[in-house]
């Protein structure tokens, strides 16, 4: 499975890769910053929905991970991982970030950008 780019702000996030596995959930995203600020990115402020339950990630070392910091005019991937999960009706994958930029939002975080998929 995967997700449509999604741009807010002028940064580009798109989950271009979902595996849903028997030992693990794993959400590839890929981070577009075009703006002139330094983004700032946790896999901790993410989780997913499936069938009205909230799955926050787990580490996973053994993947590449989405810096911290993600500065001006880069494109950045990564995985976050979760407990498996067996959707049987919807799947949504939340997330978010801050920048350095003010306006993004409230202190500069944004509110949580969403995709669902739906089976």
């Amino acid at each position: 499975m995967h997700g449509k780019a999604y741009t807010v702000f002028a940064v580009t996030l798109t989950p271009y890769r979902v595996d849903l596995a028997e030992d693990e959930t794993r959400v590839f995203l890929r981070i577009h910053n075009a703006t002139g600020y330094t983004l700032h990115y946790t896999a901790q402020d993410s989780y997913l929905l499936s069938d009205n339950l909230r799955f926050t990630p787990r580490p996973n070392l053994g993947y590449l991970q989405i810096p911290a910091d993600i500065y001006p005019e880069t494109t950045v991937e990564g995985v976050t991982t979760f407990l498996p999960v067996g959707p049987t009706t919807s799947f949504k994958f939340v997330t978010r970030f801050s920048s350095d930029d003010t306006r993004v939002g409230a202190l500069g975080v944004t509110t949580p950008i969403i995709w669902t998929w739906t089976f």
